[in-house]
């Protein structure tokens, strides 16, 4: 009984670092099209990212987020506003 027990507990360990199906872009739509003003920096995208996906949260290297920025530099969906009011971005 106890590597039953044993057994449960590493498939859920597995099974929170298994990474989206969805392509990097993807992400960015659902925090963009998820937040009350349809814009985000990119601090924010980060935040809302990893609150939604364990993966993400639970990474040890930065590549996602090299991923997200060339997303977002790469794909014409994306438009670059500006700088926000509080003078950051």
């Amino acid at each position: 009984m106890f590597s039953l027990e044993k057994e449960i507990i590493v498939y859920k360990i597995s099974f929170l670092l298994i990474h989206p199906f969805e392509p990097a872009f993807i992400h960015i739509f659902q925090s963009i099209l998820g937040s009350v003003e349809q814009r985000m920096m990119l601090h924010e995208i980060y935040n809302d990212i990893t609150e939604r996906y364990d993966y993400y949260r639970m990474s040890t290297t930065d590549a996602w987020r090299n991923a997200i920025r060339h997303n977002l530099s790469v794909n014409e969906c994306f438009i670059k506003v500006g700088k926000a009011d509080s003078g950051r971005g």
